[in-house]
């Protein structure tokens, strides 16, 4: 036998077994045991797509260092950068559709303050910008030049983005207040739109929140910003090192996401690891692709689907005592192998099962949940500390899509006696398969470095074909912390996600001053306000029932 037939032959044997690899692994994702047959009759295209990314990805990172050195040239000082990378894939979307809001609950001391909380924020966004705490993009628009975008610099002064919240002619309940921010939500940016972000202060005082302490005042305050310019863990960071006081002393750490805390390697075994996640990609790569763009993602449903329109429906929940806080951390005790964040999409998966089972004709086995994911728990520390001293405003994140499983029944893990309990367990199954490393690298060669690198209406024709009924991001917060020498306290913080990817509904969490303050927010996929509240409501009827079971289970008191 020649040299190059004993080639081949060893060739064939190992494309066979990489083939066997990755069909047990799509076999291991998937409940339907047909998706590993399809996924072999695929792979021959599956093989061409890798190739092609492989050797596309060269010529997009050329170009952009290309047109980086053009630009600079072009505009000078006032170029602020290529937006590229994850920072391209969440930015390319239509803008009304691209904003973070970030709400806040302002605590108004009126016996130590001697101005008024719109005074008082204003001045320290001045004196932010004064010590370079923002970052060029900020004061930037966004730009195209042969198709890729970029940031420019505008004249935008402090005044032009921080304004005063429309006023209501009624008292400001919570209802009233969620018809107000439903008015500043879609309204233009600053700067007839070309701004990339704004802060809206209220100068009416909340009526549904008080306080013993008769000097004491609330008042509400939205920020948007333009998914292109950050994540939301960056720009709570970032507002953080703006609003809070150098005296403050509560920096605790909230112990929500155990599972993110490094473990420090020898130089050694890094550069082994890395070495390893290389091969692993490598021979990975085609089912990470197969169940991340062929099984996930073509949702048909009556949560998805539907025309997007110039207004949200939303509601919130800010676990005034932090009784859903301490009950989640009851479930993940009890439990012994669940991640806080397994609960709440526990929750949200028996909420939107119960939706579709009431106002739908046919009920959904499961959705497509998109998940961002921050695997860098340097990331985190910031947020759940008060050690935040710089932060470089980013997108910092991988994109994973979640089978999220809403008729459990069928499953082999189910047990009628304990439904609830089942679920979790489902889904922690689920979340395990996500966790594996060649659907997080392939994600992050996807969004970040592919996508990130193309013109930006190439990139928006790929992000179309996705099609995710929800996305759900869950978030550790800080401590409660004061400014302005005590006048203002952030007392409640939550956000409301963008509206990417076709994506129309979406949940949120973040714990903060160890409190489960929850968002949800749909666009143009259900009829009215009150299925929102349904939603979001039957999320906490849900984390009643598991605590619930496990206190009969375990049979507690």
């Amino acid at each position: 036998m020649s040299i190059s037939m004993i080639l081949y032959v060893v060739i064939a044997i190992l494309s066979l077994l990489v083939l066997i690899v990755n069909a047990k692994e799509v076999r291991k994702c998937s409940p339907n045991k047909w998706d590993s047959v399809k996924f072999i009759l695929w792979s021959p295209l599956l093989f061409v797509t890798f190739v092609v990314i492989i050797l596309t990805l060269p010529l997009g990172i050329l170009i952009q260092k290309l047109l980086d050195i053009i630009l600079k040239f072009k505009f000078g000082d006032e170029y602020c950068g290529l937006v590229k990378g994850t920072d391209l894939t969440m930015g390319c979307n239509n803008w009304q559709q691209s904003f973070i809001k970030s709400f806040f609950i302002v605590e108004y001391n009126k016996t130590i303050a001697t101005k008024t909380f719109f005074e008082y924020t204003k001045e320290l966004m001045e004196k932010s910008r004064g010590r370079n705490v923002f970052q060029n993009k900020f004061f930037a628009t966004l730009d195209r030049y042969f198709g890729y975008l970029f940031f420019k610099k505008i004249n935008v002064e402090i005044s032009d983005c921080v304004r005063q919240m429309p006023l209501s002619e009624n008292v400001l309940d919570k209802n009233e207040l969620i018809r107000v921010l439903r008015r500043c939500m879609f309204g233009p940016l600053p700067l007839d739109g070309t701004a990339l972000w704004d802060i809206q202060i209220g100068t009416q005082n909340l009526k549904w929140k008080s306080n013993s302490d008769p000097n004491i005042e609330y008042y509400p305050m939205l920020i948007r910003s333009h998914h292109s310019i950050a994540d939301g863990a960056s720009l709570i960071k970032l507002m953080k090192i703006v609003f809070e006081d150098e005296t403050n002393d509560e920096n605790l750490e909230t112990d929500v996401f155990a599972n993110f805390k490094p473990k420090k390697m020898p130089f050694i075994r890094n550069f082994l690891k890395m070495i390893c996640d290389f091969f692993n990609i490598f021979i990975m790569f085609i089912s990470a692709m197969y169940i991340t763009l062929f099984l996930k993602g073509h949702d048909h449903n009556d949560l998805h689907g539907k025309p997007f329109r110039n207004e949200d429906f939303f509601q919130f929940s800010i676990d005034e005592d932090g009784t859903y806080f301490k009950k989640v951390k009851k479930i993940k005790k009890l439990h012994g192998n669940i991640a806080f964040s397994e609960i709440l999409i526990s929750a949200y998966s028996a909420s939107l099962n119960e939706y579709f089972q009431t106002h739908s004709s046919k009920c959904p086995e499961s959705i497509t949940l998109a998940l961002p994911i921050i695997l860098d728990y340097g990331h985190l520390k910031g947020v759940t500390s008060g050690s935040v001293e710089t932060v470089t405003v980013t997108n910092n994140f991988i994109f994973l899509q979640m089978h999220l499983p809403l008729d459990v029944t069928k499953y082999k893990e189910y047990d009628p006696k304990t439904p609830s309990i089942s679920r979790l367990n489902i889904i922690r199954t689920v979340t395990k398969n996500l966790r594996s490393t060649s659907q997080q690298q392939f994600s992050y060669i996807l969004i970040h470095l592919f996508l990130g690198s193309l013109p930006v209406s190439v990139a928006r024709i790929f992000l179309k074909t996705i099609d995710s009924t929800s996305a759900g991001s869950f978030l550790p917060g800080p401590s409660k912390f004061s400014y302005c020498n005590g006048a203002l306290t952030i007392s409640d913080c939550l956000f409301w996600l963008t509206h990417i990817i076709q994506i129309g509904l979406a949940f949120t969490s973040l714990t903060f001053n160890d409190r489960l303050q929850m968002g949800i927010s749909c666009n143009g996929q259900v009829p009215e306000q009150s299925h929102i509240d349904e939603i979001l409501n039957n999320v906490f009827k849900h984390l009643n029932l598991i605590e619930q079971e496990f206190e009969s289970y375990f049979k507690i008191e």
